[in-house]
């Protein structure tokens, strides 16, 4: 996995929608420029 994904929604106390986003993880290797895949230890602490 090379990218994650997270999108959002902000409800009130009434659970009326607020407003929603979202946004992306990538991950690259610093020396290519490549990308390259998520560190193990961060995918297991989302619970991927």
């Amino acid at each position: 996995m090379v990218k994650i994904e997270f999108d959002y929604k902000i409800t009130n106390q009434n659970d009326e929608l607020i407003c929603t986003g979202s946004s992306v993880l990538a991950f690259m290797n610093m020396k290519t420029g490549k990308p390259t895949r998520c560190p193990d230890y961060l995918l297991n602490s989302l619970g991927f």
